[in-house]
């Protein structure tokens, strides 16, 4: 079975290429080094309704995920403990959490979608990449606390390349020493808060940011000694109809200069 190759201890240096044809329902825990799930068929899945995850990397194990559909129940994936995981192509979606990284891991997500989840990305002490995806339709779209880091950027080898955070009720929520770097981005339909900043974190846009920011009620909202920087960007545009930002209890603005 699938589960019990992942599960078995190896030092083989070799990449393990496991391909995924149809849907599979086993809960799947990464424990040997070197690891690619590949989806190769049209309904390629893994489907677990259990009170779990579907797929568990833990430890400084790497994993590659790909052109797959994954459900879980407390998530879709986990990566721990300074895991390594890649993303690309697939879809997380229908979960407590899409996808769930802490303790010291890196995760990128290429060319993805996180969506209807209760908590799409949540991010934890870790180290991640959003490029080229869509963030869409969860409660909470990406959570970014206890120093953790996201980058939501472009990837170049996409023709549309745009990272997208779109139609959840918090877009990106940064909190408790969090952090995010933000270029060529699009956070818009939000119903709460595009970027909501609060206990000591901190978002940047990069100085050559392309990103529109539009959503219901607040673009930006800034408060508890959070602050955002660079925000006097001539590529970062703001369309809500109400008051694109609030700062408020403690929070502070780094205007930045255009050119500088």
């Amino acid at each position: 079975s699938l589960a019990a190759a992942l599960t078995a201890e190896s030092f083989d240096p070799r990449m393990l290429v496991i391909d995924v044809s149809g849907v599979c329902t086993e809960l799947l825990n990464v424990r040997r080094p070197r690891v690619h799930l590949r989806g190769v068929s049209w309904d390629s899945a893994i489907l677990v309704d259990q009170e779990d995850y579907a797929v568990r990397v833990d430890g400084p194990k790497e994993l590659v995920i790909s052109d797959l559909v994954i459900q879980g129940d407390f998530a879709a994936v986990i990566a721990t403990r300074g895991a390594s995981l890649q993303i690309v192509d697939s879809v997380l979606e229908k979960s407590q959490r899409g996808l769930l990284c802490a303790s010291g891991s890196t995760c990128e997500v290429i060319n993805s979608q996180i969506r209807e989840n209760s908590q799409g990305f949540t991010i934890i002490g870790a180290t991640t990449w959003v490029r080229a995806s869509q963030v869409i339709n969860n409660y909470a779209g990406i959570n970014v606390f206890s120093n953790g880091t996201a980058g939501l950027t472009a990837y170049p080898y996409f023709s549309d390349n745009r990272t997208i955070v779109e139609d959840n009720t918090f877009g990106l929520s940064v909190f408790a020493g969090g952090n995010a770097n933000l270029q060529s981005v699009d956070i818009v339909g939000n119903y709460f808060a595009g970027i909501y900043a609060r206990q000591n974190s901190h978002v940047r846009f990069e100085q050559d940011a392309e990103s529109l920011i539009e959503n219901d009620l607040f673009d930006l909202y800034v408060r508890s000694n959070a602050g955002l920087s660079n925000v006097y960007n001539l590529n970062v545009r703001f369309g809500s109809s109400n008051p694109s930002i609030i700062c408020d209890t403690g929070g502070y603005i780094e205007w930045g200069i255009p050119g500088q």
